[in-house]
């Protein structure tokens, strides 16, 4: 991470410290809080300003970016912004009178395919994973898409407990970001640092008194953020590295790297289709639902999480070195299946009930 990159991390996370009570006290104000229902212990009102921070610090990075580099915003960045301000709009009203999850699905396609529409983003190719090359514009469209409203719900259906869906993101980035710098994308790499630095004083002020909420606004939109630029990332770049191909493995690190939010959503919407609930109605089947209530603080858990990703992509990408695509694919996947059911689903006590 050179001294450029580092110094608009800073600034940004600076833009969002010293805007972060203004915005507590005006969400706190108009009553934009948290709601209580029965998967919260302790229930207090917490504001839903994280996200309205978010969107805000990287409307204003834009527009300073824009005045520095003197040129217009790219095409790619445009639509990431509108796409992204589209979904905040909807996550703040879902907020405020609680949208159903019919209205929420229909508006994430609407937003995924114009997002798609307006750029040349499409996962169209394999590269030989499962023995697939070229799937046809018809494919690539439904499986883009699809893609797109997985991002945008799984992070907010791990937005659970303080600080992890920001800390899976921070994660995430950091490798996002180096694969960025490596095209030279200065515009997207830009935004990528600024949303660093938003998510960092997230993650800190959520362990801390006086923390804000994402909310459905903010969870929704840093998922569709984040997709859209792993998206950007394996459809476009074309980045060689000494060793690996990382044009044929980018789908399986993209996998490892965000294995949790895969792995948790994967089994609760299984389940609650076992028990013939909606798939969209909240629970405490969660991962991290678990650990809280073995006792763990939100802060280890978050960082558990964290901790565990870094370890499984550097082990991927020493992996790759030695395995196909495919053999990777599996051996992580059999990895983080198995890690998965070790942290969070193996029964420590008699007291442990199962799903």
């Amino acid at each position: 991470m050179n001294f450029d990159t580092t110094l608009l991390i800073l600034v940004a996370a600076l833009l969002a410290a010293l805007l972060y009570g203004p915005v507590y006290r005006i969400f706190r104000a108009l009553k934009i809080v948290d709601t209580p229902d029965w998967r919260k212990y302790n229930y207090k009102a917490v504001p839903l300003g994280g996200g309205f921070l978010m969107v805000l610090v990287l409307i204003m990075s834009v527009l300073v970016s824009m005045m520095l580099y003197q040129k217009g915003v790219d095409n790619e960045l445009l639509i990431l912004v509108l796409g992204g301000l589209a979904l905040f709009i909807m996550g703040i009203i879902d907020d405020l009178y609680v949208l159903r999850a019919s209205i929420k699905l229909i508006v994430q396609i609407i937003v995924g395919t114009l997002t798609l529409l307006g750029s040349d983003i499409l996962l169209d190719n394999f590269h030989g994973l499962f023995g697939v090359y070229d799937i046809g514009q018809m494919g690539a469209w439904m499986l883009t898409l699809i893609y797109l409203v997985v991002f945008m719900n799984m992070f907010n259906l791990i937005d659970g407990i303080d600080g992890l869906a920001t800390g899976v993101a921070l994660t995430a980035l950091i490798f996002v970001l180096s694969a960025f710098e490596m095209t030279y994308d200065v515009s997207l790499s830009v935004f990528i640092c600024h949303l660093i630095g938003v998510l960092i004083v997230l993650f800190v002020r959520n362990h801390m008194p006086k923390k804000m909420y994402l909310g459905d606004s903010g969870s929704v939109t840093l998922g569709y953020l984040v997709g859209v630029l792993v998206l950007h990332n394996l459809a476009i770049s074309e980045i060689t590295f000494p060793v690996i191909n990382y044009i044929q493995y980018g789908p399986v690190y993209a996998m490892v790297l965000f294995w949790y939010p895969l792995m948790d959503l994967g089994r609760v919407f299984v389940l609650r289709l076992w028990h013939r609930e909606s798939p969209f109605m909240p629970d405490r089947r969660h991962f991290h639902h678990r650990l809280v209530d073995r006792g763990y603080a939100h802060l280890t858990v978050s960082l558990i999480v964290i901790w565990l990703t870094l370890c499984l992509e550097l082990f991927s990408f020493y992996l790759s070195k030695l395995l196909s695509v495919n053999a990777l694919f599996f051996v992580m996947f059999g990895l983080t299946a198995m890690i998965a059911y070790l942290v969070f689903l193996k029964p420590t006590s008699e007291t442990d009930a199962p799903d």
